[in-house]
């Protein structure tokens, strides 16, 4: 896996990203681009674009947005992604949505961006686990830890952890409940 730091991203077909800072990609699943306009995010830009990577391989590399019945059974009865970046963003809709000022409703998602695809939802999370854990409360949310609790047994199960500590550094939230 290789690291490239752009001076920006251009989105690239029809339903790209029009404000993209970092990508992974390439034929194999070989690089990683990053866009030098977002230097101030970047630890949770790595986060986020080494778990596609890792999706990615978790599939076979094949696909990284691998969705199956487990990781469905995740999200709220009836929920569909919307499987398009351009209809995330016309979706006025922020159901399911992590709020601090409002836990009127449960959370299943990070944010909006997370409900686009399977991919995005779980590098949210893996984003907020791994950089903004524990200044953030998204993991109060007892659904947000089920698909966090999902991704770190895929993670076990689809790598060699031999070696690992018991609680990697994603799976803090895990055991902070």
């Amino acid at each position: 896996l290789s690291f490239y730091i752009v001076s920006r991203l251009v989105p690239d077909g029809q339903d790209s990203i029009s404000s993209s800072i970092g990508l992974f990609g390439g034929r194999d699943g070989n690089y990683i681009a990053l866009g030098g306009d977002s230097m101030g995010n970047l630890q949770t830009l790595v986060y986020h674009e080494v778990s596609h990577a890792i999706d990615y391989k978790l599939s076979g590399n094949v696909d990284q947005n691998y969705m199956d019945s487990a990781w469905s059974a995740l999200n709220p009865q009836g929920f569909y992604y919307s499987w398009s970046y351009q209809a995330n963003a016309a979706d006025p809709s922020w159901d399911y949505v992590y709020s601090a000022f409002d836990n009127s409703q449960e959370a299943y998602f990070i944010d909006k961006y997370s409900k686009s695809f399977p991919t995005e939802d779980r590098a949210r999370i893996m984003e907020y686990a791994m950089g903004m854990y524990p200044g953030s409360g998204y993991f109060t949310s007892s659904h947000l830890l089920e698909k966090l609790e999902y991704i770190s047994w895929a993670i076990r199960a689809g790598f060699d952890t031999q070696g690992w500590p018991e609680t990697v550094w994603w799976e803090r939230p895990l055991n902070a409940f």
